[in-house]
């Protein structure tokens, strides 16, 4: 088992929220971090901790069931935190965790503690939880791990003024041959229809069994499209049968301009041209000032840097570029 003399690691509790955000991280693991905003993400996840908390207390004796979908660790030495992590459930199906967040302190970087703290996870995880695979972006792993890649993401960025746009994006270059009008807003049918083509739905839209949603993966299921539906989330499919597209579009401030991603799950070009240009009218719309979109490109890189370059007013941004490899470590067979 991966350790490192002295460094412990235990559950994360609320008081160690101020020391974690503390925690000075190398720039170059910094595209390791699922967070724009850990401070939200860790008040969260407390704030979920403390309400199962009360309901246990509550349904004491009752034999409720446990719903914690969030499990956060800390790696300290001598009572310094020098690591956090953060597991979570993303298919209530059981399939899946992801590995949200994994950090360790700039100055116990290549010392072996992510190694650790990979080795602390994945045995709590083959112990607590019913779950085959860990979907994560960092690769420290420990010795002997086994891991499968499942595709490298890839995200292009283009800034632009959303008033200007609000022009530029009804000329666009080529406009008259999309099938635009395909393209409409997500119903609750949509999921119907998603859930009963799923080995088309596979073809067309999946990437190795998953989807991605503000920045995350998630496997094709009733309880994930539900819970994404909930969210404050844009959502587009087509009206061809099977579908053959499906995005999101999240919005989010930063000091400089109005943040847009724009997750397209297709693979057919002229359909995620489609999908970019009704997410980039509606945030439009929505704000003023300087915009950036940050688009999964996965695919088609090429294609969507030439459509969105040739759009007047947007000028792409190479300091956003966004670029990981996204793997899982297999837990158990597909059998068991």
């Amino acid at each position: 088992m991966a350790s490192v003399e002295g460094v412990a690691i235990r559950f994360a509790e609320y008081e160690d929220e101020e020391n974690i955000l503390k925690i000075k991280v190398h720039d170059d693991d910094m595209k390791n971090k699922e967070f724009d905003d850990l401070e939200d993400a860790l008040d969260d996840a407390f704030e979920e901790q403390e309400e199962l908390e009360e309901e246990e207390e509550e349904e004491e004796g009752k034999g409720g069931e446990d719903d914690e979908s969030t499990f956060m660790f800390v790696a300290e030495i001598e009572s310094e935190l020098i690591g956090f992590a953060m597991l979570s459930l993303v298919d209530d199906e059981g399939e899946a965790g992801l590995i949200s967040d994994i950090r360790v302190a700039e100055t116990w970087r290549d010392k072996n503690v992510y190694q650790m703290m990979y080795q602390h996870i994945i045995d709590f995880a083959k112990r607590e939880l019913e779950i085959k695979h860990i979907r994560t972006t960092v690769h420290k792993y420990p010795d002997e791990t086994i891991t499968e890649e499942i595709c490298k993401t890839v995200y292009v960025a283009f800034e632009g003024n959303a008033k200007t746009l609000r022009d530029t994006l009804l000329s666009v270059p080529g406009i008259e041959d999309l099938p635009l009008s395909t393209v409409v807003p997500y119903q609750q049918r949509h999921m119907r229809q998603l859930l009963h083509s799923h080995a088309a739905v596979g073809q067309n839209i999946l990437t190795n069994g998953v989807f991605f949603a503000d920045g995350a993966s998630y496997t094709l299921c009733k309880e994930n499209l539900a819970d994404l539906a909930e969210e404050e989330l844009c959502m587009f499919v087509d009206k061809k049968k099977p579908i053959k597209s499906l995005s999101f579009g999240s919005d989010f401030d930063s000091d400089r301009a109005a943040v847009c991603t724009i997750d397209v799950n297709c693979k057919d070009v002229e359909l995620i041209k489609c999908h970019i240009i009704k997410h980039m009218q509606r945030a439009c719309k929505e704000v003023d000032g300087p915009v950036v979109f940050l688009i999964l490109a996965t695919d088609f890189e090429d294609e969507i840097k030439a459509f969105c370059n040739g759009i007047e007013g947007l000028k792409e941004e190479q300091r956003y570029r966004e670029c990981n490899t996204l793997s899982k470590i297999v837990l158990k067979s597909d059998d068991e």
